[in-house]
């Protein structure tokens, strides 16, 4: 499903809470295919579906005046049942467990500025909502649907019980996550492309246990982890397109599976979490609680960070084949020469993962919604990201010319639009460090000092300052 809202604007993060009005998955995702109104998650008492990269706007929310609403930096997630019922608790705990994730790594506070939800009234809408505009643009923290400005809904309709119920599932309860698969390929995949076609690990013992499962789980990373610190690629080939499905499975008789593909694969059997998106790169990644004492989050808690022996190889090439070209953007940028290393890294490898390798690559072969972008594809065929810094091809003309293919012209291009918006960020009051990390969010499209794209980079530029 992807069909995202576009980028943020500068608001505050927030939760924004919606009821299906349904009582399954399946009948939210059939209305989902209908209209394109989607929100980034959808949540059950099973599971927790994941739709959109939480970097990008959701659009399961009106916008008819001038209150920005998808785009006012709110992660939607919609829970499977009905504003004017009692909701099922497994259900809020799960919501729980996504909202915990979505305050830890968009820093959203647990407050809910416009008051909780008011309770249904004999089934129905309660009718007086606060939908206050300065709450919305300027306080992060949790909202209705019944309490975003220029909408009429009003879900979710929780009781002041169940409020303090999902609000209170704590950090120790959280067994599923759903994160973007371009993060969980670059965390435990840095090479983006040590793939496997069938099983990466598969551990043969059986388990009868939660304990036992979550030993087994727990091998099963300490493998990948290994494989990935090593560089061993002697188990698969080179994949560009990304991942394109992924399953981790628990069962009595089976144990622990984890599978990474580069290719779509059919639905497996029951009791398997799966990800399987047509086209050349997944949007999504799910894991599906198996056993709640077996941590799915793990997966991504385990992996390690992108190596040191791929940061060495970005930065001999880069040092071989750039550097004169990337010591002067440097200084006419007044840019420190680790951050610009660690974007160069981070967008393309310095060139390694581009299609063809090198400075005339492409890359971001993920198809677009037409309706919004003007096309699914750039029309010349090519990948959206241009050249060694990955400049967008719908967004800069620069990417639209033949200069992109040049190294030395596609560095300082990048480099001039860090410095673009570390001023403009500076200019808004903002202390240069932090405007820095706004600056480095934003070269992404994504928002704040401690977006996952300014993390991954600064942690490089930090490896990259020490290993001159």
């Amino acid at each position: 499903m992807p069909w995202s809202g576009g980028k943020y604007n500068d608001d505050p993060f927030k939760v924004v809470h919606h009821t299906t009005e349904g009582s399954t998955a399946q009948s939210a995702f059939d209305k989902y295919n209908q209209d394109h109104k989607i929100p980034h998650f959808t949540v059950d008492a099973t599971h927790i579906y994941q739709h959109l990269d939480t970097s990008v706007a959701a659009r399961a929310l009106k916008h008819p005046g001038n209150v920005q609403t998808n785009k006012s930096s709110a992660i939607q997630y919609e829970l499977v049942g009905f504003a004017g019922r009692d909701k099922d608790r497994d259900a809020l705990k799960n919501a729980g467990r996504l909202c915990r994730w979505i305050e830890e790594t968009h820093d959203v506070p647990k407050q809910w500025p416009s008051g909780y939800p008011d309770p249904p009234k004999d089934g129905n809408d309660p009718g007086h909502h606060n939908r206050s505009v300065p709450n919305w643009n300027t306080k992060g923290g949790h909202y209705g649907h019944c309490h975003v400005p220029d909408n009429i809904h009003w879900d979710p309709a929780f009781t002041k019980d169940e409020v303090e119920f999902l609000m209170s599932v704590t950090e120790s309860d959280f067994a599923v996550a759903a994160l973007e698969d371009h993060e969980f390929a670059e965390a435990v995949m840095p090479n983006a492309g040590v793939l496997l076609d069938k099983a990466l690990v598969e551990t043969a013992e059986p388990v009868d246990s939660a304990t036992q499962a979550s030993e087994a789980f727990d091998k099963a990373m300490d493998k990948i982890k290994e494989l990935v610190a090593a560089g061993d690629t002697k188990f698969g080939g080179f994949f560009p397109g990304g991942i394109n499905y992924f399953e981790f499975s628990v069962a009595p008789t089976t144990g622990v599976k984890i599978v990474i593909s580069s290719q779509p694969s059919p639905k497996p059997p029951g009791g398997v979490a799966e990800s399987s998106v047509p086209g050349p790169r997944s949007t999504a990644l799910e894991l599906h609680t198996m056993l709640d004492e077996v941590a799915a989050a793990q997966v991504f808690a385990a992996a390690v960070p992108y190596p040191e022996w791929a940061l060495k190889r970005d930065l001999q090439t880069a040092k071989a084949n750039y550097w004169t070209s990337i010591g002067e953007a440097c200084r006419e940028s007044q840019l420190d020469l680790s951050v610009v290393l660690a974007i160069g890294s981070k967008e393309s490898q310095w060139g390694l993962i581009l299609r063809p390798v090198g400075p005339t690559g492409t890359g971001d072969w993920t198809p677009r919604d037409p309706a919004k972008w003007g096309h699914s594809m750039p029309t010349d065929g090519k990948g959206w990201g241009r050249g060694l810094m990955q400049i967008d091809w719908y967004s800069h003309d620069f990417a639209k010319t033949g200069e992109w293919y040049d190294a030395d012209k596609n560095i300082k291009y990048g480099c001039n639009l860090l410095r673009q918006n570390i001023d403009r960020f500076v200019g808004q009051g903002i202390d240069p460090p932090t405007a820095l990390r706004y600056a480095v969010s934003a070269y992404n499209g994504q928002h704040g000092p401690h977006s996952p794209y300014c993390e991954d980079v600064m942690k490089r530029a930090d490896w990259f300052a020490k290993n001159p």
